[in-house]
């Protein structure tokens, strides 16, 4: 089930009713104060849900949230993963068409996201990789603009711009040279040495894949031997996949599940350099880009406890959350400038309402 609760306002009128929808569709509304309502048995899949709150004067205005019910790895709106990207601070990036170069070398603090900076693109413009050890080609692409002259016989995975707002936002930059890669086979594959934090941290994965063919598949990898040399080891992190996106102009988020269990979201816990593996599988494919976004700790459950002793009230709490007020369970509820212990005194009989807010 999903709850959601709003705290609607009107300068002009009263209100007399807030409406819920599910993607489009009414899913409820309630017409008296709280304003919540309950979205029982909601499937599971990434959803927009949106409160409409109508005023006796019948003025209306609308929000709208992006909620994720169960474990999902694909279908994920893009609006919800862009946020999550801004969000969650320290997360990487790392452009599908910047793989290694010249036997495992790469380009330090160039591709932005790794370093946390925004990245306009192109820091590997010219660069040739060596295939059999930067990536593996097997010549259905040729070789093609930005790491290779278009005159150069060299094999290459073949690039494609990939310039539409939705493919070149990150969430908190723009990258303005974009490319995606596309026109592989399966067991192809590309490198990716980056630099992540010293101290170990675990993420969530998304890539974002475009298809206008089969369900694409692809397996995500760290090399665990020399990067430099031929014949590499590796070892699985997990995988992507999922519907495919309708058309190869258009890319979709998939979220890194286990290795052949896509009813299973994974994560990957990552420390300094590390050489990360596209695996091409099964399925069409053009990827754009993949984003590590750290993973959000489980908020600590706040106990909140309430004493009186000579016509004072005591408020303790375990948290860094807010203290709010009210003097009706309705609201409205004002944020407290108290850390905990909090003291109110107590003024005849006038009611107090407490609640914390993280």
């Amino acid at each position: 089930d999903v709850s959601v609760e709003v705290s609607p306002s009107s300068e002009k009128g009263e209100i007399s009713k807030v409406e819920f929808f599910a993607n489009g569709e009414k899913i409820g509304e309630t017409t008296s104060a709280p304003f919540g309502f309950t979205w029982e048995d909601a499937p599971a899949g990434a959803h927009t849900v949106t409160a409409r709150v109508t005023n006796s004067l019948l003025d209306r205005a609308e929000s709208s949230i992006q909620v994720v019910v169960g474990e999902v790895t694909s279908g994920f709106p893009n609006d919800f993963v862009l946020n999550l990207f801004e969000k969650r601070q320290g997360t990487r990036f790392i452009e599908h068409e910047d793989y290694n170069y010249e036997n495992g070398q790469w380009v330090e603090g160039g591709n932005g996201g790794p370093t946390g900076e925004p990245y306009d693109g192109g820091a590997y413009e010219g660069l040739k990789g060596v295939n059999g050890v930067d990536f593996n080609d097997e010549g259905g692409g040729g070789a093609v603009a930005y790491r290779f002259d278009t005159t150069d016989p060299s094999p290459g995975p073949a690039l494609a711009e990939f310039n539409a707002t939705r493919h070149t936002d990150r969430g908190g930059f723009t990258v303005q040279n974009n490319w995606k890669v596309g026109w592989t086979s399966e067991g192809e594959w590309y490198n990716y040495t980056r630099d992540f934090p010293e101290e170990e941290t675990t993420y969530e994965v998304f890539a974002q894949i475009s298809s206008g063919g089969s369900d694409p598949v692809a397996t995500l990898q760290r090399v665990t031997s020399d990067a430099t040399q031929e014949d590499q080891s590796t070892e699985d992190l997990g995988q992507f996949s999922g519907p495919a996106s309708g058309d190869w102009g258009t890319a979709i988020f998939y979220k890194l599940h286990e290795v052949g269990n896509p009813d299973n979201p994974t994560t990957v816990t990552l420390s300094g350099e590390n050489t990360i593996r596209w695996l091409r599988g099964d399925g069409d494919q053009d990827v754009n880009y993949m984003a590590f976004v750290p993973e959000k700790e489980a908020p600590t459950k706040t106990e909140l406890s309430i004493s009186l002793s000579e016509g004072t009230i005591t408020i303790e709490w375990n948290t860094a959350a807010t203290l709010q007020t009210a003097t009706s369970v309705n609201g409205p509820w004002s944020d407290s400038d108290q850390s905990s212990p909090a003291t109110f005194p107590i003024e005849g009989n006038q009611a107090m309402y407490f609640r914390t807010v993280q």
